[in-house]
């Protein structure tokens, strides 16, 4: 039972990573460099996990490949930057609350039994123990840059082999329906 729950928060936790690489937050700190909308940065960026493991893939699709590399590494870089900043904010938080527990003890300890605050604090040395227990769950892994962006050797899009080979596909068949009605229209007036 404990691999299920362990593969269910995996997966929720690599999902929530999936979307923040392509945030809102994430792609408008990168949008003006490019002299672009938020959404249009947003339309040629996609990112997904490979496989199931907990790497994830980011692709840019501009017309200009030094662009898309340099998009690529700056929303990268940005997302990177985010993730250090929740971490930085946790450990901050774990600060404050140890300090505040052995405050809130000091205080328990210092009162006399019956004290009408005592049973305040009590409640919130539970609370506090709570998020404690939270923020001391093991972390996600951490988000590390594996390799740098690169240009594809073949490009996503345009492919003109492809395109003309389905413009030719579809012609053909339009010329073959065409022919059938032209027969058929043709058999009916005979």
């Amino acid at each position: 039972m404990a691999t299920s729950s362990n593969s269910t928060a995996d997966d929720q936790a690599m999902a929530t990573q999936v979307a923040l690489m392509t945030s809102r937050p994430v792609v408008a700190a990168v949008s003006e460099q490019y002299d672009m909308t938020v959404e249009e940065l947003t339309a040629s960026v996609t990112s997904e996990r490979v496989d199931r493991s907990q790497i994830l893939r980011l692709t840019v699709e501009d017309g200009d490949p030094d662009r898309a590399v340099d998009i690529a590494e700056s929303i990268t870089n940005a997302f990177l930057e985010r993730s250090a900043g929740r971490s930085l904010q946790a450990a901050g938080e774990l600060t404050y609350i140890t300090g505040r527990i052995d405050e809130l003890e000091q205080r328990l300890a210092d009162l006399q039994s019956g004290d009408p605050d005592q049973q305040l604090i009590v409640e919130q040395l539970i609370d506090l123990q709570v998020r404690l227990t939270d923020l001391q769950l093991p972390p996600d892994p951490p988000v590390e840059l594996l390799t740098a962006p690169y240009e594809l050797p073949d490009p996503v899009g345009p492919q003109p082999i492809r395109s003309a080979a389905a413009g030719a596909l579809v012609g053909i068949v339009l010329a073959a329906v065409t022919m059938v009605f032209l027969l058929a229209k043709r058999r009916t007036t005979d």
